[in-house]
């Protein structure tokens, strides 16, 4: 556990060095966010390159390595493997046989995603990277790999999904496909993204968890006498997760939906509020995925394509909620101005008192979330025997 631990506190060292109060107006904020972001994105490279027998599923996909690259292109079936992914493993297999290579070449494909999307839309780098790791987004990369890989490719679909560049997103999204046929459930997505703040929404989505709860179970035999039988009897259809798991998207998607809906007018919408409104209906559906998982643990991989953009979320919550409280200061400035004869160094005065206030709230909903995401890391690691994904304990061949 103390390399995991290990990995967070770098993580923390590398965004002190790269986001102070001597860099945060500097003309090279840029290029330190491109340094952090390069530097923590390699160390996670460096952990699953290194790593052996990590993840559950590794030995399962070091055999397939061997076996379709033995086999050759004779055909692409394997299991009940997608063909993309078939393809890719045997194409490594023509130029290399080491295993190590096909896992590292897997890392880099999961890793790309995350980097893209944190560099290009994240407005706070260093935490969207902290959340990344600590709701087991990597872990998961070490684990689900054809998966990983299809989330890292929806990650690029994002820009395409904001820009509403449909034909682009569907692409995006069917060549993901080719990797894990899951993802196919973000094809909706595009269509609900912009739902305007209301209280229908996740009342609807309330509605849906409660019919899942209800008659679930015999739709999914219906379901399973036709398609993937093996998970009939199988424990992650038959039983649920932990509902640990669904507390803090719990608090997340509660405190977005708590801004939503006070702060945004549904009849007067700016163009500033547009990337919550997305974000927040994206993480409706994740939760709704989340909720069915409590049930059924096999759905837990539909939660991960939108669930992931809480890397995105929390920093956009925070980002907001400071808007939204310096709005409210500055009114409350104006009010006294207004109310009585002000000096002008009680003019400075108030203003310093505003923004340390400001300061404040900040670094406390900040801290709260590092402290919360850092404890269900903790959590994860400890409470599984092999740890949440089977990482733990961490071996590598190097030793």
């Amino acid at each position: 556990m103390l390399l995991y631990l290990l990995l967070i506190l770098t993580v923390c060292m590398l965004s002190l060095m790269c986001f102070n109060k001597y860099t945060k107006n500097s003309s090279s904020a840029k290029t330190l966010k491109i340094i952090f972001l390069s530097a923590s994105f390699l160390i996670m490279f460096a952990y699953s390159v290194m790593r052996t027998n990590i993840g559950y599923d590794y030995r399962m996909y070091a055999k397939g390595f061997s076996v379709m690259g033995a086999e050759g292109f004779s055909s692409i079936m394997y299991l009940d493997w997608e063909f993309g992914f078939n393809i890719f493993t045997k194409i490594i297999y023509i130029f290399t046989k080491d295993v190590r290579v096909y896992m590292a070449i897997i890392a880099a494909v999961c890793l790309a995603g995350p980097f893209y999307v944190i560099f290009r839309h994240s407005k706070n780098v260093w935490l969207s990277v902290l959340v990344y790791i600590n709701l087991y987004f990597f872990y998961c990369t070490m684990n689900f790999l054809r998966q990983s890989m299809a989330i890292s490719i929806v990650l690029f679909a994002y820009t395409f999904l904001i820009d509403r560049k449909l034909w682009h997103y569907t692409m995006l999204i069917l060549i993901a496909a080719m990797f894990h046929s899951t993802v196919l459930i973000l094809l909706p997505v595009y269509f609900i993204i912009n739902f305007k703040p209301s209280l229908r929404i996740p009342l609807l989505y309330a509605y849906l968890v409660l019919w899942v709860f209800i008659s679930s179970n015999a739709t999914l035999d219906l379901i399973t006498e036709y398609v993937h039988s093996e998970y009939r009897e199988s424990v992650f259809l038959t039983r649920g997760l932990g509902i640990i798991h669904a507390v803090i998207p719990t608090i997340i998607l509660g405190f977005g939906v708590f801004l939503l809906l006070k702060f945004v007018k549904p009849k007067n919408i700016a163009e500033s509020d547009r990337n919550i409104i997305v974000q927040t209906n994206l993480m409706y559906f994740s939760y709704f995925w989340i909720l069915v998982m409590l049930r059924h643990a096999l759905f837990e991989r539909f939660s991960y394509y939108t669930y992931v953009l809480v890397i995105l979320y929390i920093p956009e919550l925070i980002a907001f909620a400071d808007e939204k409280y310096k709005d409210y200061l500055n009114r409350k400035f104006n009010t006294e101005l207004k109310s009585r004869e002000v000096t002008e160094t009680e003019q400075k005065s108030l203003i310093a008192k505003y923004k340390r206030n400001r300061k404040i709230l900040n670094i406390a909903i900040t801290a709260l979330v590092i402290l919360i995401t850092v404890s269900y890391n903790i959590y994860g690691l400890t409470a599984y025997a092999r740890g949440v994904h089977g990482i733990y304990p961490y071996t590598s061949w190097l030793m």
